[in-house]
């Protein structure tokens, strides 16, 4: 089964996935980036912050970016 990490950024900052995760398959993985990047526009909401240039980036073990998600898109 493959391995995909999960890259976040904010803008000025950035936090790379080192262990990754191991799911079924791509769409499953993209389904848990998706989760994930609605899970974090929560907590900055939450916090009272603003979604400004956020994202989650899904690679998979060849460093192979595989999905982009926004998370102003996943908040509307």
């Amino acid at each position: 089964m493959p391995t995909f990490f999960f890259h976040m950024q904010d803008g000025e900052n950035s936090a790379k996935d080192e262990e990754g995760a191991v799911f079924e398959d791509q769409e499953t993985a993209a389904s848990e980036a998706r989760a994930s990047a609605r899970d974090w526009a929560v907590q900055i909401i939450q916090a009272g912050g603003k979604i400004e240039g956020q994202v989650i980036e899904m690679f998979d073990d060849a460093g192979v970016m595989r999905l982009r998600v926004p998370l102003r898109m996943v908040i509307m």
